[in-house]
């Protein structure tokens, strides 16, 4: 084998070996004996082999050959010679845009490692991938199953209802009904007098479906409540995420010549006052013009005052309380209110449960005054499934 035209090659202790057009591969072998040169030889690509014999060896056979060639450009045909049936090319970094290019069909391109995926992108797995920086593992939660075909088949997700039944408590109520059937709110209202009510009224509006409106009727001590199942204990809290939220709106606000307060949440409260036991928010005018937000537990408040002001629109309140009862969030419009969460006087575990309501009392003037409501959804994921 002869090297044309001459090269320079790296040799052993960090020097270059000439190697002269003419001089065989003997000559070669003679130069650096047999042994490791312990250096990448590099042969420059100008470089002819005058041979079609040309051996690599080393002690472990564990020899490689790295073919660095420019970016693919104008139908640059790409040959190693070297490969075999059983051997099989790494493409690593190949970032560069391949179109209209051609790969020897012999080149068994299906085993390359990385491909030409980028490593740190987003992807969504079925199982953590070693090579992967940043994929994120496919879970199931609540009620979800999967059935795994294998490769080639489907990876067929499940719903069953019944595991749903076990690990959430939840309900959604639009209204739609006539008071109180078909939901799972009782009705009250009343005072001295028998003016107030609980009635589903007309809707004459766009983004509202199905409203029941509370009036306190004409009565100075009138009132009106929904209230779950009619019973001011129905479950406890610090037994799971429990999320409450309702859509609601008070068409004329709080005055001193008519007086009222509103409260929705968490109460076991009946109208004569804000109860024991409760998570809820508050409009109470004489106090602040603001929504208040508020815990009971066993009497002992804890009572903060937002920075948002009630108004005669549509609003969106929301309570989320944490797994183990020990923190308290409101939310307005989706938006967390000022000093929120409240971390005191939450009341959780035996002879502190609670129900959901939404009540409005008068306390003076006889001019009606009304709460209405769009909807009410509550949802609690149980820690333990029952």
């Amino acid at each position: 084998m002869v090297l044309w035209p001459p090269r320079k090659v790296n040799n052993a202790d960090g020097g270059t070996a000439d190697l002269y057009g003419g001089n065989d591969i003997d000559a070669f072998a003679d130069y650096y004996g047999n042994v490791d040169l312990g250096v990448a030889c590099t042969i420059a690509s100008e470089t002819r082999f005058r041979s079609d014999k040309f051996r690599f060896m080393n002690p472990a056979n564990t020899f490689y050959f790295t073919h660095v060639i420019p970016a693919l450009a104008g139908n640059r045909q790409i040959i190693w010679p070297l490969l075999t049936a059983d051997d099989e090319p790494l493409f690593k970094g190949f970032a560069a845009i391949v179109s209209n290019k051609t790969l020897d069909a012999t080149c068994n391109v299906s085993a390359a490692v990385g491909g030409a995926a980028a490593l740190d992108a987003q992807y969504l797995t079925l199982a953590l991938h070693g090579s992967l920086t940043n994929e994120r593992l496919f879970a199931l939660g609540d009620a979800l199953t999967a059935t795994d075909g294998g490769a080639g088949g489907n990876y067929t997700i499940n719903f069953d209802i019944l595991d749903f039944a076990r690990k959430r408590v939840h309900f959604y109520d639009d209204f739609l009904g006539k008071p109180a059937n078909w939901s799972p709110f009782d009705t009250t209202f009343g005072g001295t007098g028998t003016t107030g009510s609980v009635s589903a009224i007309a809707v004459g509006e766009t983004g509202v479906f199905g409203v029941w409106q509370l009036s306190t009727g004409v009565i100075a001590d009138g009132y009106a409540e929904i209230i779950c199942a009619g019973l001011t204990s129905v479950f406890s809290l610090g037994q799971g995420i429990a999320s409450l939220e309702a859509y609601i709106q008070l068409p004329t606000l709080s005055t001193s010549t008519d007086e009222y307060v509103f409260r929705f949440g968490f109460m076991d409260s009946s109208t004569a006052g804000s109860g024991t036991d409760g998570v809820f928010f508050e409009y109470s005018r004489p106090t602040s013009v603001n929504w208040r937000i508020r815990c009971l537990s066993n009497s002992i408040a804890t009572n903060m005052t937002s920075s948002t002001a009630v108004s005669t629109s549509w609003t969106r309140l929301k309570i989320v309380v944490n797994a183990a009862g020990t923190s308290a969030s409101f939310f307005i419009n989706g938006t967390e209110v000022a000093n929120s969460p409240i971390t005191t006087n939450i009341p959780v575990g035996a002879g502190r449960e609670l129900s959901i309501a939404a009540y409005i009392v008068k306390s003076v003037g006889t001019t009606a005054r009304t709460a209405k409501l769009d909807y009410v959804a509550f949802d609690m994921d149980l820690t333990t499934a029952r």
